[in-house]
């Protein structure tokens, strides 16, 4: 698998709109480990559009302890206040050490990613990496 870069990310705290809620500034291309709450977002912006891509989550293995359905909700677009919810398979959790990693796989997604998170429990957050089949 190629490993895929993106440009920048940003965090919504309290996202409500799912599909418009837009990001005030992105930051660069590191993720720091994080709290995830309910209702909260990440958006990756990447160079072009990827007609096929491997997403993986990696969380604290305490806090993994999830139902695989419905995570993150997916969302693409072109714009980040532009975007549309994908249907995609359900999470796959695997772990590896003190890590879980929660992997699914899209097609095409656009330039602007958003992971929306609907659990009411929260996740320690990690990494999240991006590659092609």
């Amino acid at each position: 698998m190629a490993e895929i870069g993106y440009e920048s990310w940003a965090f919504l705290p309290d996202d409500n709109a799912p599909t418009t809620g837009e990001p005030s500034s992105f930051n660069p291309p590191m993720i720091t480990t994080m709290a995830i709450d309910e209702k909260t977002s990440l958006i990756f912006k990447f160079p072009s559009p990827i007609a096929t891509l491997n997403i993986a989550v990696e969380s604290t293995a305490l806090s993994a302890e999830q139902p695989g359905e419905g995570f993150f909700y997916i969302l693409t677009g072109s714009a980040p206040q532009q975007l549309k919810q994908l249907d995609h398979p359900n999470w796959e959790l695997s772990y590896d050490g003190i890590y879980g990693v929660f992997s699914t796989q899209i097609r095409q997604c656009e330039q602007y990613l958003k992971l929306y998170y609907n659990q009411r429990q929260n996740i320690i957050l990690s990494n999240v990496g991006f590659s092609t089949p």
